[in-house]
């Protein structure tokens, strides 16, 4: 009598049960380390938009040939604006009625503006040479990263 063969193919439902756990675990690992990565990215994003700002304060002083000033302005929630101004000189640097606003930067949910410090004050700005009128920081925090903005006396941004 000739033998049969078993010519079935597939997966038995314990290769796909061992399959089906192994990747259950390597998503348990990977999703709080994606979300992590996703919150520093945001963050780190939102800390070059404050520096773009601080760039383009700055050269908007140079191509005006007018002081230009920026504003960073907590938000409820603590999340905060950055309000780029020209600024007229009346009363220093200070955001007054009237003052063109050259543009304003909101921050992404999640990210805030915790703390600027301008020689005691929360607004810095350039002369019409592109020279800081205030040195200075501003922290960009979210919640997975800090980021410090510093502002040298000669008007160049970083980012720490």
């Amino acid at each position: 009598m000739p033998s049969e063969q078993n010519n079935q193919r597939g997966f038995t439902l314990i290769e796909v049960i061992v399959v089906v756990a192994i990747g259950a675990i390597i998503a348990a690992v990977a999703v709080p380390n994606i979300r992590t990565f996703m919150e520093r990215y945001q963050t780190k994003g939102a800390a070059r938009d404050v520096m773009s700002a601080l760039q383009q304060a700055r050269s908007e002083a140079v191509r005006r040939a007018r002081p230009v000033a920026v504003e960073f302005v907590h938000g409820t929630g603590g999340a905060g604006v950055v309000r780029i101004f020209v600024d007229d000189g009346a009363n220093g640097l200070v955001f007054e009625a009237g003052e063109t606003v050259v543009s304003t930067l909101n921050m992404p949910p999640r990210v805030q503006l915790s703390d600027a410090d301008f020689d005691g004050t929360q607004i810095t700005g350039f002369d019409s040479r592109g020279i800081s009128r205030r040195d200075g920081s501003v922290v960009v925090s979210g919640p997975a990263s800090i980021f410090t903005l510093r502002l040298e006396p000669a008007g160049r941004a970083r980012i720490e």
